[in-house]
């Protein structure tokens, strides 16, 4: 499993981050005991509401999955490994309104980055048809927001 894996990479000195949509707080916390990972980049797909992460991941999500990505949030920020948090944008999924509660829920963090959604990048055919924002717009957004940690832009 994962954590085979990463004692692997260890075993040669390599460092290891974690990738992670933080569906699994539990694994993380196996992780974070055992003193294995180096640094953790967690995507969040939206603000924390059934409704806009349902929106956002194109699924049906319960409130017991969303309970388990905010626990990972919260284990992430309090956990004194260095992270950063992320989410891909466009007009359809992530609005100002979704932006604005995602950065209060995130307070404490190391940093956050706002990312431009590559169309050419992405499988699902649906991501054809999203309005992205723009380099302007992103950076406008990120200046109208308030937070206690770096925020950047990602192409």
């Amino acid at each position: 499993g994962l954590k085979t894996f990463i004692l692997k990479v260890r075993e040669i000195g390599l460092s290891v981050k974690l990738d992670t949509n933080g569906t699994h707080p539990e694994v993380l916390k196996d992780l974070m005991r055992d003193h294995l990972i180096d640094y953790i980049a967690m995507d969040i797909k939206s603000e924390f509401t059934v409704e806009a992460y349902s929106k956002a991941t194109g699924i049906e999500v319960k409130s017991q999955l969303l309970d388990k990505v905010m626990q990972s949030v919260r284990l992430i920020i309090d956990s004194g490994i260095k992270h950063e948090f992320r989410t891909t944008l466009c007009k359809e999924l992530v609005t100002a309104h979704n932006m604005k509660e995602m950065i209060a829920s995130l307070k404490g963090c190391d940093r956050y980055y706002m990312q431009k959604l590559n169309t050419d990048k992405t499988l699902e055919e649906y991501a054809e048809n999203f309005t992205l924002y723009t380099r302007d717009e992103i950076r406008e957004q990120i200046e109208a927001l308030h937070s206690d940690f770096p925020i950047g832009y990602r192409e």
